[in-house]
């Protein structure tokens, strides 16, 4: 009877994977969308960007946010890297034109996230749950009379599969006299019974020099993984001081055992969190959720900075540094990859 459970477990769990054929076979685009005339129009493109950084279905429409980035300038410490606008677009893709559009002269938070400044405490259903250092006045260190120190919660989200919170937090140490700032940013997660913290992980090893803007902060596949996806550094052509783009980064951190997967630039799910696609290791791929491994390897062709599936799977949708998106068939369908084995 063992031997027989055993070998339909497996038998299961090829048929799930085997949608996709070899997972060596490269997944090309089927159409281009050129979306270069439709992003946030800037004056200045040697030293502003503005690209494609999240694509979204609502209510079955395609929709596009377009960023306008100001990136650092004067030195390290006297500017920040800064989001100047934004931009969400409806985007009629039967016909291939502009349905609707709206764009904000503030920065646009674009994650369903508790939005928190300065503070302590979040509200869970009606009742005050203090997190576990996430907050400390800003205050001059001692001894000193120019240096001072603060540390707060910017953003939570909760995970109630998973009993957990997980949050950014913002830690800033300026001194004053030499105009030099020490900015981090921290991913940390709590207990979502008591708030006694779990885990903390820096969102960068290395110094700041820009605010570091969070694109998607969320929960995902059941409170499994949490992602965060941010703006990266910009990049310049190199000994010219031209800017060519700025980036996106994800990290996709399990909250079993808080490690950070190797998915980076994007890190869009199907429905139902089945499959989810990233760059794994360094190339696009859709991967499947449970097992991690490579479902099938997707053609690419310029940096990634944003993805999304179609409701029902079928479509899989990148927008790239060229304010390029590509669109891709998928094995997928809205009820594909869901098999279930018992004993």
């Amino acid at each position: 009877m063992f031997n027989i459970t055993k070998i339909f477990l497996i038998v299961c769990s090829v048929i799930s994977m085997s949608q996709f054929g070899n997972a060596s076979t490269v997944n090309m685009p089927v159409k281009e969308i050129d979306f270069t005339n439709h992003v946030i129009k800037i004056e200045k493109p040697n030293w502003f960007s503005s690209g494609i950084y999240e694509l979204f279905f609502e209510n079955d429409s395609f929709n596009v946010i377009s960023l306008s980035i100001i990136p650092p300038s004067g030195g390290e410490g006297r500017s920040v890297q800064t989001v100047s606008e934004g931009k969400i677009i409806n985007w009629d893709l039967e016909n291939g034109v502009v349905a609707d559009q709206n764009t904000t002269s503030y920065n646009p938070v674009l994650f369903d996230s508790k939005t928190i400044s300065n503070c302590e405490a979040i509200d869970v259903d009606g009742r005050s749950l203090v997190l576990e250092d996430s907050y400390v006045p800003r205050h001059d260190i001692e001894g000193t009379y120019y240096i001072t120190y603060e540390k707060c919660l910017k953003f939570a989200v909760v995970s109630n599969e998973e009993n957990l919170v997980g949050g950014i937090i913002a830690e800033v140490t300026d001194d004053n006299e030499i105009g030099f700032i020490s900015d981090y940013r921290i991913i940390t997660f709590w207990s979502l019974e008591d708030g006694e913290k779990q885990y903390q992980r820096y969102l960068e090893e290395e110094l700041i020099i820009c605010d570091i803007y969070i694109i998607d902060l969320s929960f995902k596949h059941s409170g499994r993984y949490l992602k965060v996806k941010h703006l990266g550094k910009a990049v310049y052509v190199p000994n010219g001081g031209v800017l060519i783009y700025v980036p996106t980064s994800v990290k996709l951190i399990d909250t079993h055992t808080f490690e950070q997967l190797p998915a980076d630039r994007v890190a869009a799910f199907s429905p139902g969190d089945t499959y989810m696609f990233t760059e794994w290791e360094g190339e696009p791929a859709i991967v499947h959720v449970d097992s991690l491994r490579v479902a099938q390897k997707v053609s690419v062709p310029e940096p990634m900075t944003a993805a999304v599936f179609s409701p029902d799977g079928s479509k899989l949708y990148v927008a790239t540094v060229e304010n390029m998106i590509y669109v891709y068939d998928t094995p997928l369908t809205s009820t594909a990859g869901t098999w279930e084995c018992y004993e």
